[in-house]
């Protein structure tokens, strides 16, 4: 082994190290605007990404999932009252 294969194992020895302490977390998120809320539903309008029975949390903390798909607007039934909606 030259110089140069020890040098390259001792820099991709660092490079693994440093991948294995990455923690990985996939999380997507996209914003909306709730439009209104009546009988513990919210229509939520730019979520053109979504899809239907999709687990959504709204920023004040409750939890719903999609319920009904338009162009526009979105339903989703709210399963919580996690916060002040």
């Amino acid at each position: 082994m030259d110089a140069l294969d020890a040098m390259d194992d001792g820099w991709l020895a660092c490079k693994r190290r440093t991948l294995a302490a990455i923690e990985l977390e996939t999380r997507a998120i996209a914003m909306g605007r709730v439009e209104r809320i009546a009988d513990g539903i919210a229509f939520v309008s730019g979520l053109p990404d979504v899809a239907l029975d999709e687990m959504v949390e709204i920023e004040c903390g409750v939890t719903g999932y999609v319920h009904w798909l338009d162009a526009d607007v979105v339903s989703v039934v709210l399963l919580d009252s996690g916060g002040a909606v």
